[in-house]
């Protein structure tokens, strides 16, 4: 018998259609059971199962079963809720369609009749459901709002809300209305009971009431209209734009400038001619005080506002501080609006004060003066600011919260103990409440709340220029001085805040002493302050310098503008921007400042008398080029001239036979240069110059400025004569006389020096500092104190030296630690009559002709600059 076999291929082909059926099977399998359970998630969500039935338990404190043992003992009251199915379908619906726009917008025909049963008793109602957001609608708690019909209550409710405890912050709220009425304010009933609807329980509702003359009378207040700032129009602006359209421009008709300023029960108030003139009162009052033709004081009761607003940020319940949440009395004995406890939402941390109307949701918000305006609009009144600060200083004391809920304390656990019978994951703590009560504290009592300056001290008169830092206003309270006890402000003295994104505005105060106080230290100065409405003093030291900022533009030199118009022999081309002085010989009295952009020209035959203490600054190069015969002169006759500074000239300047006589250096309010003459970041020639009885630290002083220096004389110098810093140059034939100091000093430079004679140096002839490189070819030091000086990592290169009666040859060493060890090679070194002809520390490397020479010094720098000298740069 013969047994054929399919094909090869025909067994694969089969193989393979097999496999895809599987495939698609198990796909559909998986999308079947993807699809199931992202259903029941989102019916698990929408049903609120997670995060009120699992979540808590896996987040919450381990005493939970501890919390379900205190609940056995809790009374909660019941209502019994009992509505027709097809009422019922109506909620239902309507809460799908809020669910599906993340939105309940209520409408007035939303309500249906139910029963509700209290105390065995029957009272029919009104209901409908509650809540903007639908925070409000998820899981099987819906939020929903009561009213009884005719002239029934609930409780002594006329109308109520119900909702989930935790909608409003579990125990913060209940606690929060009971502070708010124990402190004047006029707050809610508001609890918690057992509810059941249509015979299923929904477990513990918060029952709050709403805004009608029973809750006026039960704060014992006389009858009299409820009013707000008209919140529906914001809403609908939210659903319908701001949602839909992210980060896109609103109509605006949503905002707290366009809201409807109206009330609650309008329809019956409007049935009594009394009691309509009452509401129109009211609102009227509202409007005006938005329109800012009502101050706050004028407006409300502002005793009983400033203790609302500083418990709100006490207890963190800024949301019931929102202009939209907000509702006002209108109390007609007083005609004032007094605020009512709402939607506080309390036990959150504060991030500002109510004073400075801000809270952190306004950045995201479409309306980003949605709930600023009307804050700042409250407290530009300054009486009710003050009385404001008075009350936050008073809540945030800690004693007013530990008696505060002392005396709660038995109600507080029997509502814990009703809480715990549905939530016993559920744990209060006070703690959010004191850390805002530290927090306030810490605004009360600023680190340094002002800066204080000297001005003047008269006599029987300290006077001091204050600034106030921070954003409270503060009051000075006294100057403590060491030695002279608590001087008081001549009159009493208040700062007002610093405002936002400004700087510190200071006031001149005047404090009284017993004599004439021309010794007054500032560092002895203690300013004593408080912030206005705060109890405790503050005190900050007054600066260790004295006040100049007033006079600082008026006297700071290097910020003056250009003058030559001052001088009349000044000619200035503005064709070929040159400035020409013009010859003669002329007074300077004043600063002359010349500009920028500019060459600077003067010629033979002339001569320029500095005198009261005046300079000459050019922003531009000089061309000073005089003759042998007839050189320029620059001097002081009577030694105060401050001699000349070319600041940041750019093109080269020129020298030529000029006298630089009996000048001394800059320094004008705390603006002071070494040179008499300087050149900074401003290239620099010189010749056949002389520098003379130049009583300052540096007779010529290049800064940052290349240079050349030939056939020059330097004599009777105060200290150096001339000063190389950070410029590299040369030097050549060049004369030295009778210098205090050093002859040539050179600061990390590059320097070339040629046929230099240096005669009767009261320090170095030639100093190298600071990584200078400098090369000499010729030297002749002569009665000088240091013929030669090498140091920090300079190095220098000397051939052709003689020296002469000098007390040391060569010197090489460390001055300062962040630089190296210096090196000194000198070629044909002469020595004659010199009394040490090393002064040499361990360390730098020095040849003479080739020859090594070690030092072992370790008192150079006590020779060189004495024990306690100090020492100049690049010295």
């Amino acid at each position: 018998m013969r047994i054929s076999h399919a094909p090869k291929n025909e067994w694969l082909s089969a193989q393979s259609s097999s496999w895809r059926r599987h495939r698609m099977i198990w796909v559909l399998l998986f999308l079947v059971y993807g699809g199931s359970m992202l259903a029941a998630g989102a019916k698990l969500y929408k049903d609120d199962f997670f995060s009120s039935s699992v979540m808590p338990y896996l987040q919450g404190h381990w005493r939970w079963p501890l919390n379900k043992l205190k609940s056995t003992s809790a009374q909660p009251k019941r209502l019994v809720i009992d509505m027709k199915w097809d009422a019922y379908q109506k909620l239902s619906y309507q809460r799908e369609q809020a669910l599906q726009s993340s939105m309940l917008l209520a409408q007035s025909d939303d309500f249906v009749p139910a029963k509700i049963t209290v105390d065995d008793r029957t009272v029919d109602v009104k209901m409908r459901l509650k809540g903007d957001n639908v925070d409000h609608l998820r899981g099987e708690k819906w939020s929903f709002r009561v009213s009884a019909k005719g002239d029934q209550t609930v409780w002594g409710m006329k109308q109520f809300s119900l909702h989930h405890p935790r909608a409003r912050n579990w125990l913060f709220e209940w606690l929060g209305h009971r502070i708010m009425r124990r402190e004047g304010v006029i707050g809610l009933r508001y609890e918690f009971v057992d509810m059941i609807l249509n015979g299923k329980s929904l477990g513990i509702y918060a029952v709050e009431e709403h805004f009608e003359k029973h809750l006026v009378e039960n704060n014992e207040r006389r009858e009299g209209p409820i009013v707000r700032f008209g919140e529906s129009a914001m809403w609908a602006e939210i659903n319908e734009q701001t949602r839909p359209f992210q980060g896109a421009m609103t109509s605006g008709s949503g905002d707290y400038f366009a809201a409807e300023t109206d009330g609650f029960g309008t329809k019956s108030a409007q049935a009594d001619p009394a009691a309509h003139a009452l509401y129109l009162k009211a609102v009227h009052l509202l409007d005006l005080f938005r329109r800012r033709q009502l101050s706050t004081s004028q407006a409300f009761d502002t005793t009983k506002l400033a203790t609302y607003f500083a418990l709100i940020d006490m207890l963190g319940g800024e949301h019931g501080a929102r202009w939209h949440n907000i509702r006002f009395y209108y109390n007609p004995v007083s005609s004032l609006l007094e605020p009512i406890a709402f939607d506080l939402n309390a036990g959150r941390s504060i991030r500002a004060l109510s004073l400075f109307a801000w809270n952190a949701s306004t950045h995201a918000s479409p309306f980003p003066s949605r709930y600023d305006e009307f804050r700042r609009t409250l407290f530009d009144d300054k009486d009710f600011r003050l009385k404001y600060l008075a009350e936050l200083d008073r809540v945030s004391d800690p004693p007013f919260l530990v008696e505060t809920l002392k005396e709660l304390d038995s109600d507080t656990q029997a509502a814990l103990a009703i809480l715990y019978t549905e939530f016993p994951y559920y744990e209060f703590s006070p703690q959010a409440w004191q850390k805002n009560q530290q927090y306030i504290k810490s605004m009360l009592h600023p680190i340094k709340g002002v800066h204080a300056y000297h001005v003047d001290s008269a006599t029987e008169h300290i006077f001091l220029q204050i600034g106030n830092t921070q954003y409270l206003p503060l009051e000075i309270v006294g100057l403590e001085m060491a030695g002279k006890g608590l001087l008081k402000p001549t009159s009493s003295t208040t700062l007002e805040p610093r405002s936002l994104d400004k700087l510190v505005h200071y006031l001149t105060v005047a404090f009284v002493t017993s004599s004439s106080m021309v010794d007054v230290k500032a560092s002895e100065l203690t300013i004593l302050y408080r912030v206005i409405g705060s109890r405790e003093e503050c005190r900050a030291p007054v600066a260790a310098h004295d006040w100049q900022w007033d006079a600082f533009l008026e006297n700071d030199l290097l910020r003056q503008p250009p003058n030559p118009e001052r001088f009349p022999f000044l000619q200035v081309n503005e064709k070929d921007h040159v400035i020409h002085i013009q010859p003669g010989k002329w007074e300077i009295a004043e600063n002359m400042i010349l500009p920028s952009g500019y060459t600077i020209q003067c010629g033979p035959a002339t001569e320029l008398n500095l005198g009261a203490s005046a300079v000459v600054i050019s922003h531009s190069p000089v061309q000073f080029i005089g003759t042998s015969e007839e050189p320029i002169v620059i001097r002081s006759s009577d030694g105060t001239g401050q001699g000349l500074a070319v600041l940041r000239a750019g093109r080269p300047s020129e020298l030529e036979h000029v006298q630089f006589e009996g000048l001394t250096n800059p320094q004008q309010q705390g603006w002071v240069l070494t040179g008499a003459v300087t050149f900074y970041e401003s290239p620099l020639s010189v010749s056949h110059c002389t520098f003379r009885g130049n009583t300052c630290e540096d007779a010529l002083n290049c800064v940052r400025s290349p240079f050349t220096l030939e056939h020059c004389t330097f004599s009777d110098t105060k200290s150096d004569a001339f000063d190389a810093d950070f410029s590299d140059g040369n030097i050549n034939d060049c004369t030295f006389l009778r210098c205090r100091n050093d002859g040539v000093d050179v600061s990390g430079s590059i320097v070339n020096i040629t046929n230099l004679v240096v005669t009767e140096s009261g320090d170095k002839a030639v100093s190298c500092g600071e990584a200078s490189r400098v090369e000499i070819r010729g030297l002749r030091a002569t009665r000088t104190k240091i013929g030669l000086a090498s140091k920090d990592a300079s190095e220098v290169n000397a051939r052709d030296v003689t020296l002469t009666e000098c007390q040391y040859g060569l010197a090489a060493y460390q001055k300062k630690t962040e630089y190296g060890a210096p090196t000194l090679r000198v070629v044909n070194l002469k020595m004659e009559r010199v009394s040490e002809p090393y002064l040499l520390e361990a360390g730098p490397t020095v040849s003479v002709d080739d020859r090594q020479i070690f030092g072992n010094r370790t008192d150079v720098k006590e020779i060189v600059y004495g024990p306690s000298k100090p020492a100049k740069p690049g010295q």
